[in-house]
């Protein structure tokens, strides 16, 4: 998460940066860091369907299925694949 988090303080408009440590928190629990990492990556890059998907998944991970199906709404209009996983994931 360090390294992450050094990068973004070189580059701050780095999305895929904000996503990676999004990722980082996940795997550690740290569930509510994971969400705003990924929110940052989104703000950055509205489009950026892989942090849409990873918001979904952390969502899930903490409980949250309502959030994790309004990701998935976004999602459908940019990435079916990642869409269709997300709601297999929410269905499950």
């Amino acid at each position: 998460a360090e390294a992450y988090k050094q990068a973004i303080e070189i580059k701050p408009d780095y999305a895929k940066a904000y996503c990676n440590l999004g990722a980082a928190w996940h795997i550690l629990g740290r569930y509510q860091d994971a969400i705003e990492a990924y929110k940052q990556a989104i703000r950055t890059k509205p489009d950026y369907a892989e942090a849409h998907y990873n918001l979904g998944t952390v969502y899930l991970a903490a409980g949250n299925k309502t959030s994790a199906i309004e990701e998935y709404k976004i999602l459908k209009a940019l990435d079916a694949e990642l869409a269709k996983k997300l709601f297999s994931l929410i269905n499950k």
